[in-house]
Protein backbone atom coordinates (compact mmCIF):
# COMPACT_ATOMS: atom_id res chain seq x y z
CA UNK A 1 0.00 0.00 0.00
CA UNK A 2 2.87 2.38 0.83
CA UNK A 3 4.49 1.82 -2.57
CA UNK A 4 1.24 2.57 -4.36
CA UNK A 5 0.88 5.74 -2.32
CA UNK A 6 4.33 6.87 -3.36
CA UNK A 7 3.50 6.28 -7.02
CA UNK A 8 0.24 8.19 -6.77
CA UNK A 9 1.88 11.06 -4.94
CA UNK A 10 4.41 11.36 -7.72
CA UNK A 11 1.77 11.85 -10.41
CA UNK A 12 1.39 15.38 -11.69
CA UNK A 13 -1.78 17.33 -10.85
CA UNK A 14 -3.10 17.04 -14.39
CA UNK A 15 -2.65 13.28 -14.32
CA UNK A 16 -4.48 13.11 -10.99
CA UNK A 17 -7.36 15.03 -12.49
CA UNK A 18 -7.45 12.71 -15.47
CA UNK A 19 -7.54 9.68 -13.19
CA UNK A 20 -10.34 11.23 -11.13
CA UNK A 21 -12.37 11.87 -14.28
CA UNK A 22 -11.72 8.29 -15.41
CA UNK A 23 -12.96 6.89 -12.08
CA UNK A 24 -16.07 9.11 -12.29
CA UNK A 25 -16.75 7.94 -15.84
CA UNK A 26 -16.31 4.29 -14.84
CA UNK A 27 -18.70 4.75 -11.94
CA UNK A 28 -21.19 6.51 -14.20
CA UNK A 29 -20.87 3.78 -16.80
CA UNK A 30 -21.44 1.15 -14.14
CA UNK A 31 -24.54 2.98 -12.91
CA UNK A 32 -25.77 3.41 -16.49
CA UNK A 33 -25.20 -0.27 -17.22
CA UNK A 34 -27.20 -1.19 -14.15
CA UNK A 35 -29.96 1.21 -15.19
CA UNK A 36 -29.92 -0.19 -18.73
CA UNK A 37 -30.25 -3.72 -17.39
CA UNK A 38 -33.20 -2.58 -15.31
CA UNK A 39 -34.87 -0.89 -18.30
CA UNK A 40 -34.20 -3.92 -20.50
CA UNK A 41 -35.70 -6.38 -18.03
CA UNK A 42 -39.01 -8.02 -18.89
CA UNK A 43 -42.29 -8.00 -16.96
CA UNK A 44 -44.32 -11.14 -16.30
CA UNK A 45 -47.25 -9.96 -18.45
CA UNK A 46 -44.93 -9.12 -21.38
CA UNK A 47 -43.28 -12.55 -21.17
CA UNK A 48 -46.60 -14.40 -21.02
CA UNK A 49 -47.93 -12.35 -23.95
CA UNK A 50 -44.85 -13.18 -26.03
CA UNK A 51 -45.09 -16.90 -25.19
CA UNK A 52 -48.83 -17.10 -25.96
CA UNK A 53 -48.27 -15.49 -29.36
CA UNK A 54 -45.17 -17.59 -30.11
CA UNK A 55 -47.09 -20.81 -29.41
CA UNK A 56 -49.99 -19.51 -31.59
CA UNK A 57 -52.47 -20.04 -28.76
CA UNK A 58 -55.90 -18.53 -29.11
CA UNK A 59 -55.94 -15.30 -27.13
CA UNK A 60 -58.78 -14.52 -24.75
CA UNK A 61 -60.01 -18.07 -24.15
CA UNK A 62 -61.17 -18.53 -20.58
CA UNK A 63 -62.59 -15.02 -20.23
CA UNK A 64 -62.83 -14.15 -16.55
CA UNK A 65 -59.93 -16.45 -15.67
CA UNK A 66 -58.16 -13.58 -13.90
CA UNK A 67 -61.02 -12.93 -11.46
CA UNK A 68 -59.49 -15.21 -8.83
CA UNK A 69 -56.46 -12.93 -8.42
CA UNK A 70 -56.65 -9.89 -6.18
CA UNK A 71 -54.38 -7.82 -8.45
CA UNK A 72 -56.14 -8.70 -11.72
CA UNK A 73 -57.00 -5.03 -12.30
CA UNK A 74 -53.28 -4.26 -12.55
CA UNK A 75 -52.86 -6.33 -15.74
CA UNK A 76 -52.19 -4.07 -18.72
CA UNK A 77 -55.04 -3.92 -21.22
CA UNK A 78 -52.78 -5.03 -24.11
CA UNK A 79 -51.77 -8.15 -22.14
CA UNK A 80 -55.14 -9.12 -20.65
CA UNK A 81 -56.21 -11.65 -23.30
CA UNK A 82 -52.87 -13.44 -23.28
CA UNK A 83 -52.87 -13.59 -19.48
CA UNK A 84 -56.40 -15.02 -19.51
CA UNK A 85 -55.33 -17.70 -21.97
CA UNK A 86 -52.27 -18.68 -19.94
CA UNK A 87 -54.21 -18.87 -16.66
CA UNK A 88 -57.15 -20.80 -18.13
CA UNK A 89 -54.77 -23.38 -19.67
CA UNK A 90 -52.86 -23.84 -16.42
CA UNK A 91 -49.67 -22.37 -17.88
CA UNK A 92 -49.60 -19.44 -15.46
CA UNK A 93 -50.48 -20.13 -11.84
CA UNK A 94 -49.63 -16.93 -9.98
CA UNK A 95 -48.36 -16.70 -6.41
CA UNK A 96 -50.18 -17.32 -3.14
CA UNK A 97 -49.57 -14.56 -0.57
CA UNK A 98 -51.06 -13.76 2.83
CA UNK A 99 -53.39 -11.32 1.07
CA UNK A 100 -54.51 -13.85 -1.54
CA UNK A 101 -53.51 -15.11 -5.01
CA UNK A 102 -51.54 -12.59 -7.06
CA UNK A 103 -50.40 -12.39 -10.68
CA UNK A 104 -47.83 -9.63 -10.08
CA UNK A 105 -48.10 -8.93 -13.80
CA UNK A 106 -45.94 -5.81 -13.87
CA UNK A 107 -43.04 -7.25 -11.85
CA UNK A 108 -39.76 -8.25 -13.48
CA UNK A 109 -39.24 -11.92 -14.27
CA UNK A 110 -36.22 -13.93 -13.21
CA UNK A 111 -34.48 -16.26 -15.61
CA UNK A 112 -35.59 -19.15 -13.41
CA UNK A 113 -39.28 -18.31 -13.76
CA UNK A 114 -38.92 -17.63 -17.50
CA UNK A 115 -37.41 -21.08 -18.05
CA UNK A 116 -40.09 -22.80 -15.97
CA UNK A 117 -42.80 -21.03 -17.98
CA UNK A 118 -41.02 -21.93 -21.21
CA UNK A 119 -41.10 -25.62 -20.24
CA UNK A 120 -44.88 -25.38 -19.72
CA UNK A 121 -45.45 -23.80 -23.13
CA UNK A 122 -43.26 -26.22 -25.12
CA UNK A 123 -44.88 -29.21 -26.88
CA UNK A 124 -44.14 -32.55 -25.22
CA UNK A 125 -42.24 -33.79 -28.28
CA UNK A 126 -39.65 -31.04 -27.78
CA UNK A 127 -38.91 -31.83 -24.18
CA UNK A 128 -35.81 -33.59 -22.91
CA UNK A 129 -35.23 -36.35 -20.39
CA UNK A 130 -32.04 -35.76 -18.44
CA UNK A 131 -30.76 -37.08 -15.16
CA UNK A 132 -28.59 -34.12 -14.20
CA UNK A 133 -30.08 -31.39 -12.03
CA UNK A 134 -29.41 -27.70 -12.51
CA UNK A 135 -27.12 -26.08 -9.99
CA UNK A 136 -28.92 -23.96 -7.38
CA UNK A 137 -32.37 -24.73 -8.77
CA UNK A 138 -35.14 -24.97 -6.14
CA UNK A 139 -36.88 -28.34 -5.89
CA UNK A 140 -40.20 -27.01 -7.24
CA UNK A 141 -38.50 -25.96 -10.50
CA UNK A 142 -36.09 -28.87 -11.09
CA UNK A 143 -38.46 -31.11 -13.03
CA UNK A 144 -39.48 -28.29 -15.40
CA UNK A 145 -35.89 -27.15 -15.95
CA UNK A 146 -34.63 -30.66 -16.62
CA UNK A 147 -37.33 -31.14 -19.24
CA UNK A 148 -35.89 -28.32 -21.35
CA UNK A 149 -33.80 -29.33 -24.38
CA UNK A 150 -30.11 -28.55 -24.15
CA UNK A 151 -30.19 -25.90 -26.87
CA UNK A 152 -32.32 -23.63 -24.68
CA UNK A 153 -29.34 -22.95 -22.44
CA UNK A 154 -26.30 -20.84 -23.14
CA UNK A 155 -24.05 -23.00 -25.36
CA UNK A 156 -20.96 -21.59 -23.66
CA UNK A 157 -22.01 -22.49 -20.12
CA UNK A 158 -24.44 -25.38 -20.54
CA UNK A 159 -27.33 -26.57 -18.41
CA UNK A 160 -25.69 -26.50 -15.00
CA UNK A 161 -24.04 -23.12 -15.16
CA UNK A 162 -27.03 -20.91 -15.92
CA UNK A 163 -27.46 -17.83 -13.77
CA UNK A 164 -31.06 -18.40 -12.72
CA UNK A 165 -31.27 -15.51 -10.26
CA UNK A 166 -30.83 -12.63 -12.69
CA UNK A 167 -33.70 -10.98 -14.51
CA UNK A 168 -34.43 -12.07 -18.05
CA UNK A 169 -33.48 -9.50 -20.71
CA UNK A 170 -35.35 -8.56 -23.86
CA UNK A 171 -32.77 -10.44 -25.95
CA UNK A 172 -33.28 -13.59 -23.92
CA UNK A 173 -37.05 -13.25 -24.21
CA UNK A 174 -36.72 -12.93 -27.98
CA UNK A 175 -34.59 -16.08 -28.15
CA UNK A 176 -36.92 -18.08 -25.88
CA UNK A 177 -39.89 -16.93 -27.97
CA UNK A 178 -38.09 -17.97 -31.15
CA UNK A 179 -37.35 -21.41 -29.67
CA UNK A 180 -40.96 -21.81 -28.57
CA UNK A 181 -42.38 -20.72 -31.93
CA UNK A 182 -39.95 -23.03 -33.74
CA UNK A 183 -40.89 -26.01 -31.57
CA UNK A 184 -44.57 -25.69 -32.46
CA UNK A 185 -43.89 -24.87 -36.14
CA UNK A 186 -41.63 -27.90 -36.71
CA UNK A 187 -44.20 -30.58 -35.89
CA UNK A 188 -45.27 -31.09 -39.52
CA UNK A 189 -44.02 -33.64 -42.04
CA UNK A 190 -43.59 -33.91 -45.80
CA UNK A 191 -44.25 -37.64 -45.70
CA UNK A 192 -47.57 -39.47 -46.11
CA UNK A 193 -47.75 -42.93 -44.61
CA UNK A 194 -49.19 -45.55 -46.94
CA UNK A 195 -48.34 -43.60 -50.10
CA UNK A 196 -45.31 -43.92 -52.40
CA UNK A 197 -43.44 -40.77 -53.40
CA UNK A 198 -43.07 -40.53 -57.18
CA UNK A 199 -41.59 -37.06 -57.69
CA UNK A 200 -41.16 -33.63 -56.17
CA UNK A 201 -41.04 -30.17 -57.73
CA UNK A 202 -39.68 -27.43 -55.48
CA UNK A 203 -40.15 -23.68 -56.03
CA UNK A 204 -37.66 -21.93 -53.76
CA UNK A 205 -36.93 -18.42 -52.63
CA UNK A 206 -33.22 -17.64 -52.33
CA UNK A 207 -31.71 -17.68 -48.85
CA UNK A 208 -30.29 -14.76 -46.82
CA UNK A 209 -28.85 -12.01 -49.01
CA UNK A 210 -27.34 -8.63 -48.21
CA UNK A 211 -29.65 -5.61 -48.63
CA UNK A 212 -30.02 -3.98 -52.04
CA UNK A 213 -27.92 -1.01 -50.97
CA UNK A 214 -24.36 0.20 -50.70
CA UNK A 215 -22.32 2.75 -48.78
CA UNK A 216 -23.77 6.20 -49.38
CA UNK A 217 -27.07 4.86 -50.74
CA UNK A 218 -30.49 6.21 -49.76
CA UNK A 219 -30.77 3.39 -47.23
CA UNK A 220 -27.65 4.70 -45.50
CA UNK A 221 -29.11 8.21 -45.40
CA UNK A 222 -32.41 7.06 -43.84
CA UNK A 223 -30.82 6.30 -40.46
CA UNK A 224 -27.98 7.82 -38.41
CA UNK A 225 -26.89 4.28 -37.46
CA UNK A 226 -24.41 2.05 -39.27
CA UNK A 227 -25.80 -1.06 -40.92
CA UNK A 228 -24.35 -4.52 -40.42
CA UNK A 229 -21.12 -5.19 -42.32
CA UNK A 230 -22.14 -7.93 -44.69
CA UNK A 231 -20.11 -10.87 -45.94
CA UNK A 232 -21.33 -10.29 -49.50
CA UNK A 233 -21.88 -7.49 -51.99
CA UNK A 234 -25.29 -5.75 -52.14
CA UNK A 235 -28.01 -8.15 -53.21
CA UNK A 236 -25.80 -11.24 -53.09
CA UNK A 237 -26.16 -14.38 -50.98
CA UNK A 238 -24.42 -14.13 -47.61
CA UNK A 239 -22.14 -16.80 -46.16
CA UNK A 240 -24.79 -17.59 -43.53
CA UNK A 241 -27.33 -17.95 -46.32
CA UNK A 242 -25.07 -20.47 -48.04
CA UNK A 243 -24.68 -22.57 -44.89
CA UNK A 244 -28.41 -22.53 -44.21
CA UNK A 245 -29.22 -23.53 -47.77
CA UNK A 246 -26.76 -26.43 -47.66
CA UNK A 247 -28.53 -27.66 -44.52
CA UNK A 248 -31.86 -27.48 -46.34
CA UNK A 249 -30.40 -29.52 -49.19
CA UNK A 250 -29.19 -32.11 -46.69
CA UNK A 251 -32.65 -32.31 -45.12
CA UNK A 252 -34.27 -32.91 -48.52
CA UNK A 253 -31.63 -35.54 -49.28
CA UNK A 254 -32.53 -37.48 -46.14
CA UNK A 255 -36.26 -37.15 -46.83
CA UNK A 256 -35.93 -38.36 -50.43
CA UNK A 257 -33.74 -41.27 -49.32
CA UNK A 258 -36.17 -42.18 -46.56
CA UNK A 259 -39.04 -42.19 -49.08
CA UNK A 260 -37.04 -44.38 -51.48
CA UNK A 261 -36.97 -41.83 -54.30
CA UNK A 262 -33.17 -41.39 -54.01
CA UNK A 263 -30.64 -44.11 -53.15
CA UNK A 264 -27.80 -43.15 -50.83
CA UNK A 265 -25.07 -41.09 -52.52
CA UNK A 266 -27.34 -40.73 -55.54
CA UNK A 267 -25.75 -39.72 -58.83
CA UNK A 268 -28.65 -38.99 -61.19
CA UNK A 269 -28.55 -40.05 -64.82
CA UNK A 270 -30.12 -38.32 -67.79
CA UNK A 271 -32.86 -35.84 -66.90
CA UNK A 272 -33.86 -37.37 -63.57
CA UNK A 273 -32.89 -34.25 -61.59
CA UNK A 274 -33.05 -30.63 -62.65
CA UNK A 275 -31.59 -27.71 -60.69
CA UNK A 276 -32.70 -24.48 -62.41
CA UNK A 277 -32.38 -20.92 -61.09
CA UNK A 278 -32.84 -17.33 -62.08
CA UNK A 279 -29.61 -15.73 -63.32
CA UNK A 280 -29.11 -13.42 -60.31
CA UNK A 281 -26.09 -14.18 -58.14
CA UNK A 282 -28.20 -14.91 -55.04
CA UNK A 283 -30.40 -17.44 -56.83
CA UNK A 284 -27.53 -19.23 -58.60
CA UNK A 285 -25.59 -19.40 -55.33
CA UNK A 286 -28.65 -20.65 -53.43
CA UNK A 287 -29.21 -23.40 -56.02
CA UNK A 288 -25.55 -24.43 -55.86
CA UNK A 289 -25.54 -24.63 -52.05
CA UNK A 290 -28.83 -26.56 -52.04
CA UNK A 291 -27.48 -28.94 -54.69
CA UNK A 292 -24.30 -29.57 -52.69
CA UNK A 293 -26.40 -30.64 -49.71
CA UNK A 294 -28.87 -32.62 -51.81
CA UNK A 295 -26.41 -34.45 -54.07
CA UNK A 296 -22.95 -34.11 -52.49
CA UNK A 297 -21.39 -36.83 -54.65
CA UNK A 298 -22.97 -35.82 -57.96
CA UNK A 299 -21.44 -32.42 -58.76
CA UNK A 300 -24.56 -31.48 -60.68
CA UNK A 301 -24.55 -28.20 -62.59
CA UNK A 302 -27.03 -25.42 -61.95
CA UNK A 303 -28.97 -24.45 -65.05
CA UNK A 304 -29.48 -20.73 -65.63
CA UNK A 305 -30.09 -18.75 -68.79
CA UNK A 306 -29.00 -15.42 -70.12
CA UNK A 307 -26.38 -13.01 -68.87
CA UNK A 308 -25.10 -13.44 -65.32
CA UNK A 309 -26.92 -11.34 -62.70
CA UNK A 310 -29.79 -10.62 -65.09
CA UNK A 311 -33.45 -11.71 -64.87
CA UNK A 312 -34.48 -14.90 -66.65
CA UNK A 313 -37.95 -14.35 -68.25
CA UNK A 314 -39.26 -17.42 -66.39
CA UNK A 315 -38.43 -15.80 -63.03
CA UNK A 316 -39.07 -12.18 -63.99
CA UNK A 317 -42.44 -11.23 -62.47
CA UNK A 318 -43.05 -8.91 -65.37
CA UNK A 319 -46.28 -8.09 -67.16
CA UNK A 320 -46.72 -10.21 -70.28
CA UNK A 321 -49.29 -7.72 -71.48
CA UNK A 322 -50.70 -4.43 -70.18
CA UNK A 323 -53.44 -2.21 -71.59
CA UNK A 324 -55.08 0.88 -70.10
CA UNK A 325 -58.26 -1.04 -69.25
CA UNK A 326 -56.27 -3.87 -67.67
CA UNK A 327 -54.16 -1.43 -65.65
CA UNK A 328 -57.29 0.31 -64.36
CA UNK A 329 -58.85 -3.02 -63.36
CA UNK A 330 -55.70 -4.10 -61.48
CA UNK A 331 -55.41 -0.78 -59.62
CA UNK A 332 -59.03 -1.19 -58.53
CA UNK A 333 -58.26 -4.74 -57.35
CA UNK A 334 -55.27 -3.49 -55.35
CA UNK A 335 -57.36 -0.78 -53.71
CA UNK A 336 -60.21 -3.14 -52.81
CA UNK A 337 -57.90 -5.92 -51.61
CA UNK A 338 -55.22 -4.01 -49.72
CA UNK A 339 -56.48 -0.56 -48.69
CA UNK A 340 -57.30 -1.84 -45.21
CA UNK A 341 -53.90 -3.56 -44.84
CA UNK A 342 -52.13 -0.36 -45.83
CA UNK A 343 -54.23 1.78 -43.46
CA UNK A 344 -53.37 -0.57 -40.59
CA UNK A 345 -49.64 0.06 -41.04
CA UNK A 346 -49.64 3.33 -39.05
CA UNK A 347 -48.30 1.71 -35.88
CA UNK A 348 -45.84 -0.35 -37.93
CA UNK A 349 -44.51 2.84 -39.54
CA UNK A 350 -44.14 4.44 -36.11
CA UNK A 351 -42.20 1.46 -34.76
CA UNK A 352 -39.93 1.34 -37.82
CA UNK A 353 -39.25 5.09 -37.60
CA UNK A 354 -38.28 4.78 -33.93
CA UNK A 355 -35.99 1.81 -34.51
CA UNK A 356 -34.03 3.47 -37.34
CA UNK A 357 -34.34 6.93 -35.73
CA UNK A 358 -35.64 8.36 -39.00
CA UNK A 359 -36.01 11.94 -37.73
CA UNK A 360 -32.29 12.16 -36.95
CA UNK A 361 -31.24 10.74 -40.31
CA UNK A 362 -29.43 12.73 -42.97
CA UNK A 363 -32.23 12.20 -45.48
CA UNK A 364 -34.90 13.47 -43.07
CA UNK A 365 -32.91 16.55 -42.04
CA UNK A 366 -32.14 17.63 -45.61
CA UNK A 367 -35.71 17.08 -46.78
CA UNK A 368 -34.92 14.07 -48.94
CA UNK A 369 -37.26 11.95 -46.78
CA UNK A 370 -40.25 12.70 -44.58
CA UNK A 371 -42.38 10.88 -42.04
CA UNK A 372 -44.27 7.88 -43.40
CA UNK A 373 -47.90 8.64 -44.20
CA UNK A 374 -51.00 7.14 -45.73
CA UNK A 375 -52.43 7.98 -49.13
CA UNK A 376 -49.24 8.71 -51.08
CA UNK A 377 -48.82 5.29 -52.73
CA UNK A 378 -48.76 5.11 -56.52
CA UNK A 379 -48.49 1.85 -58.46
CA UNK A 380 -47.29 1.87 -62.07
CA UNK A 381 -47.88 -0.99 -64.51
CA UNK A 382 -45.94 -1.31 -67.76
CA UNK A 383 -45.75 -4.19 -70.21
CA UNK A 384 -42.57 -6.25 -69.93
CA UNK A 385 -41.67 -4.81 -66.53
CA UNK A 386 -42.32 -5.58 -62.90
CA UNK A 387 -45.00 -3.52 -61.16
CA UNK A 388 -43.46 -0.42 -59.59
CA UNK A 389 -44.42 1.68 -56.58
CA UNK A 390 -43.63 5.10 -55.14
CA UNK A 391 -44.57 6.59 -51.78
CA UNK A 392 -44.19 5.85 -48.08
CA UNK A 393 -44.85 2.11 -48.38
CA UNK A 394 -42.02 1.76 -50.90
CA UNK A 395 -39.53 3.67 -48.73
CA UNK A 396 -40.63 1.90 -45.55
CA UNK A 397 -40.34 -1.46 -47.31
CA UNK A 398 -36.69 -0.75 -48.20
CA UNK A 399 -35.93 -0.04 -44.56
CA UNK A 400 -37.97 -2.97 -43.24
CA UNK A 401 -36.32 -5.33 -45.72
CA UNK A 402 -32.85 -4.24 -44.63
CA UNK A 403 -33.76 -4.56 -40.93
CA UNK A 404 -35.26 -8.02 -41.39
CA UNK A 405 -32.16 -9.19 -43.24
CA UNK A 406 -30.00 -7.68 -40.50
CA UNK A 407 -32.12 -9.57 -37.93
CA UNK A 408 -31.38 -12.84 -39.75
CA UNK A 409 -27.67 -12.18 -40.15
CA UNK A 410 -26.71 -10.47 -36.88
CA UNK A 411 -26.25 -12.82 -33.91
CA UNK A 412 -26.98 -10.06 -31.37
CA UNK A 413 -30.68 -9.06 -31.68
CA UNK A 414 -30.04 -5.71 -29.99
CA UNK A 415 -27.44 -4.82 -32.62
CA UNK A 416 -29.87 -5.93 -35.31
CA UNK A 417 -32.43 -3.41 -34.03
CA UNK A 418 -29.92 -0.63 -33.35
CA UNK A 419 -30.17 -1.27 -29.58
CA UNK A 420 -33.97 -1.01 -29.45
CA UNK A 421 -35.32 -4.03 -27.52
CA UNK A 422 -37.91 -5.75 -29.73
CA UNK A 423 -40.14 -8.74 -29.11
CA UNK A 424 -40.78 -11.41 -31.72
CA UNK A 425 -44.18 -9.81 -32.42
CA UNK A 426 -42.55 -6.42 -32.97
CA UNK A 427 -40.16 -7.97 -35.48
CA UNK A 428 -43.23 -9.36 -37.23
CA UNK A 429 -44.76 -5.87 -37.18
CA UNK A 430 -41.70 -4.52 -38.98
CA UNK A 431 -41.75 -7.38 -41.46
CA UNK A 432 -45.46 -6.80 -42.08
CA UNK A 433 -44.54 -3.62 -43.95
CA UNK A 434 -42.52 -5.62 -46.43
CA UNK A 435 -45.20 -8.32 -46.62
CA UNK A 436 -47.90 -5.77 -47.50
CA UNK A 437 -45.62 -4.25 -50.15
CA UNK A 438 -45.09 -7.67 -51.79
CA UNK A 439 -48.79 -8.48 -51.62
CA UNK A 440 -49.75 -5.18 -53.23
CA UNK A 441 -47.36 -5.57 -56.16
CA UNK A 442 -47.64 -9.30 -56.83
CA UNK A 443 -50.79 -10.95 -55.45
CA UNK A 444 -53.86 -9.08 -56.71
CA UNK A 445 -55.85 -11.79 -58.58
CA UNK A 446 -55.67 -10.42 -62.14
CA UNK A 447 -52.08 -9.31 -61.56
CA UNK A 448 -50.65 -12.57 -60.20
CA UNK A 449 -51.97 -14.62 -63.15
CA UNK A 450 -50.14 -12.26 -65.51
CA UNK A 451 -46.88 -12.10 -63.54
CA UNK A 452 -46.60 -15.82 -62.75
CA UNK A 453 -47.63 -17.11 -66.18
CA UNK A 454 -44.17 -18.28 -67.42
CA UNK A 455 -43.33 -19.81 -64.04
CA UNK A 456 -46.65 -21.68 -63.80
CA UNK A 457 -45.97 -23.13 -67.24
CA UNK A 458 -42.53 -24.27 -66.01
CA UNK A 459 -44.01 -25.92 -62.91
CA UNK A 460 -46.66 -27.60 -65.05
CA UNK A 461 -43.98 -28.93 -67.40
CA UNK A 462 -41.86 -30.27 -64.52
CA UNK A 463 -44.82 -32.08 -62.93
CA UNK A 464 -45.66 -33.70 -66.27
CA UNK A 465 -42.08 -34.65 -67.24
CA UNK A 466 -42.01 -38.44 -66.92
CA UNK A 467 -38.21 -38.76 -66.75
CA UNK A 468 -37.93 -36.24 -63.93
CA UNK A 469 -37.98 -37.35 -60.29
CA UNK A 470 -36.86 -34.09 -58.67
CA UNK A 471 -36.89 -30.44 -59.80
CA UNK A 472 -35.58 -27.40 -57.98
CA UNK A 473 -36.58 -23.96 -59.31
CA UNK A 474 -34.93 -21.07 -57.47
CA UNK A 475 -36.29 -17.54 -57.66
CA UNK A 476 -37.58 -14.82 -55.36
CA UNK A 477 -40.37 -14.00 -52.89
CA UNK A 478 -42.21 -12.30 -55.77
CA UNK A 479 -42.20 -15.63 -57.64
CA UNK A 480 -43.53 -17.61 -54.69
CA UNK A 481 -46.17 -14.97 -53.86
CA UNK A 482 -47.47 -14.50 -57.40
CA UNK A 483 -47.52 -18.26 -58.20
CA UNK A 484 -49.43 -19.18 -55.03
CA UNK A 485 -51.85 -16.30 -55.53
CA UNK A 486 -52.50 -17.35 -59.14
CA UNK A 487 -53.28 -20.85 -57.85
CA UNK A 488 -55.74 -19.28 -55.36
CA UNK A 489 -53.99 -20.29 -52.17
CA UNK A 490 -56.08 -19.74 -49.05
CA UNK A 491 -54.88 -17.17 -46.52
CA UNK A 492 -52.10 -18.39 -44.25
CA UNK A 493 -49.50 -17.12 -41.82
CA UNK A 494 -46.32 -19.10 -41.21
CA UNK A 495 -45.79 -20.00 -37.52
CA UNK A 496 -42.27 -19.52 -36.21
CA UNK A 497 -41.37 -16.97 -38.90
CA UNK A 498 -41.41 -13.18 -38.88
CA UNK A 499 -42.19 -13.10 -42.62
CA UNK A 500 -45.73 -14.40 -42.61
CA UNK A 501 -46.05 -15.69 -46.21
CA UNK A 502 -42.68 -16.13 -47.91
CA UNK A 503 -39.99 -16.55 -45.29
CA UNK A 504 -36.39 -16.24 -46.48
CA UNK A 505 -35.23 -19.45 -48.18
CA UNK A 506 -38.74 -20.94 -48.15
CA UNK A 507 -39.70 -23.73 -50.54
CA UNK A 508 -43.07 -24.63 -52.02
CA UNK A 509 -42.96 -28.41 -52.42
CA UNK A 510 -45.30 -30.00 -54.96
CA UNK A 511 -44.96 -33.73 -54.17
CA UNK A 512 -46.66 -36.46 -56.20
CA UNK A 513 -47.77 -39.62 -54.36
CA UNK A 514 -49.25 -42.97 -55.44
CA UNK A 515 -51.85 -44.65 -53.26
CA UNK A 516 -52.03 -48.46 -52.84
CA UNK A 517 -54.93 -48.52 -55.31
CA UNK A 518 -52.77 -46.84 -57.96
CA UNK A 519 -54.44 -43.41 -57.76
CA UNK A 520 -52.11 -40.39 -57.79
CA UNK A 521 -52.34 -37.54 -55.31
CA UNK A 522 -50.51 -34.28 -54.85
CA UNK A 523 -49.45 -32.50 -51.68
CA UNK A 524 -48.42 -28.85 -51.58
CA UNK A 525 -46.38 -27.74 -48.58
CA UNK A 526 -44.28 -24.74 -47.62
CA UNK A 527 -40.94 -25.71 -46.05
CA UNK A 528 -38.88 -23.04 -44.28
CA UNK A 529 -36.37 -22.44 -41.53
CA UNK A 530 -37.86 -20.75 -38.47
CA UNK A 531 -36.36 -17.56 -37.09
CA UNK A 532 -34.61 -19.60 -34.37
CA UNK A 533 -33.20 -22.01 -36.96
CA UNK A 534 -31.96 -19.08 -39.05
CA UNK A 535 -30.17 -17.68 -36.00
CA UNK A 536 -28.81 -20.81 -34.29
CA UNK A 537 -28.34 -22.90 -37.46
CA UNK A 538 -28.97 -26.32 -35.86
CA UNK A 539 -28.33 -29.31 -38.11
CA UNK A 540 -31.53 -30.31 -39.90
CA UNK A 541 -32.61 -33.94 -40.11
CA UNK A 542 -35.75 -36.05 -40.20
CA UNK A 543 -35.67 -35.94 -36.39
CA UNK A 544 -34.98 -32.19 -36.32
CA UNK A 545 -36.80 -30.91 -39.41
CA UNK A 546 -37.41 -27.40 -40.67
CA UNK A 547 -40.94 -26.02 -40.34
CA UNK A 548 -43.50 -27.54 -42.72
CA UNK A 549 -46.81 -25.81 -43.41
CA UNK A 550 -49.51 -27.54 -45.47
CA UNK A 551 -51.09 -25.20 -48.03
CA UNK A 552 -54.76 -25.23 -49.00
CA UNK A 553 -56.32 -23.88 -52.20
CA UNK A 554 -59.77 -22.48 -52.88
CA UNK A 555 -61.99 -24.74 -54.94
CA UNK A 556 -59.95 -27.90 -54.30
CA UNK A 557 -60.95 -30.61 -51.83
CA UNK A 558 -58.48 -32.76 -49.90
CA UNK A 559 -58.85 -36.40 -48.96
CA UNK A 560 -58.65 -37.63 -45.36
CA UNK A 561 -54.83 -37.51 -45.57
CA UNK A 562 -54.73 -33.90 -46.71
CA UNK A 563 -53.89 -34.77 -50.34
CA UNK A 564 -55.38 -33.46 -53.59
CA UNK A 565 -56.33 -35.75 -56.44
CA UNK A 566 -53.51 -35.18 -58.92
CA UNK A 567 -55.90 -34.78 -61.86
CA UNK A 568 -57.88 -32.08 -60.03
CA UNK A 569 -54.78 -30.16 -59.01
CA UNK A 570 -53.43 -30.26 -62.58
CA UNK A 571 -56.77 -28.97 -63.84
CA UNK A 572 -56.48 -26.09 -61.37
CA UNK A 573 -52.94 -25.39 -62.56
CA UNK A 574 -54.07 -25.48 -66.20
CA UNK A 575 -56.91 -23.10 -65.35
CA UNK A 576 -54.48 -20.58 -63.81
CA UNK A 577 -52.31 -20.80 -66.92
CA UNK A 578 -55.22 -20.38 -69.35
CA UNK A 579 -56.61 -17.47 -67.33
CA UNK A 580 -53.71 -15.41 -68.67
CA UNK A 581 -55.04 -15.75 -72.25
CA UNK A 582 -58.56 -14.99 -71.06
CA UNK A 583 -57.33 -11.73 -69.47
CA UNK A 584 -55.59 -10.74 -72.70
CA UNK A 585 -58.87 -11.18 -74.59
CA UNK A 586 -60.91 -9.37 -71.91
CA UNK A 587 -58.61 -6.35 -71.74
CA UNK A 588 -57.26 -6.10 -75.29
Amino acid sequence: MKTIGVKLNSIAAAQKAALLILFILLAAFSAHASYADDVDSVTREALVDSFVKAACLEEGIGGGALSGFIDADNVGEKYKKSMETAVSMGLLKGSLTDEGAKLMASEKVSRLEALVLLSRFLPESSKSEVEASITNAPSWASEALNSLPEYVFDPNTGRNSSDLKGYISSSELLRYSEILASAWACLGTLSHEGYTLEKAVVLSRHNIRSPLSWSGSVLDRLTPYSWHEWSSNPGELSLRGGILETQMGQYFRKWLEDEGLFPENYIPEGDAVRIYSNSKQRTIATANYFSSGLLPAAGISVEHHGEFDSMDPVFLPGLGFCTDSYSEAVINEIESSFSKSIEELSDNYKLLSEVVDLENSEAYKNGEAEAFKQGDMEVTLEEGKEPAMTGSLKTACSLADALVLQYYEESDPLKASFNTPLTLEEWKDISDIKDVYVNVLYTAPSLSVNLAHPLLQEIRSELAEEERSFSFLCGHDSNVSSALSALKVEDYSLPGAIERNTSIGCKVVFSLWKAPDGEEYLSTDLVYQTSWQLHDMPLLSLENPPAIYHLSFSGLSQNEDGLYASSEFMESLDSAISEYDELKIRYR
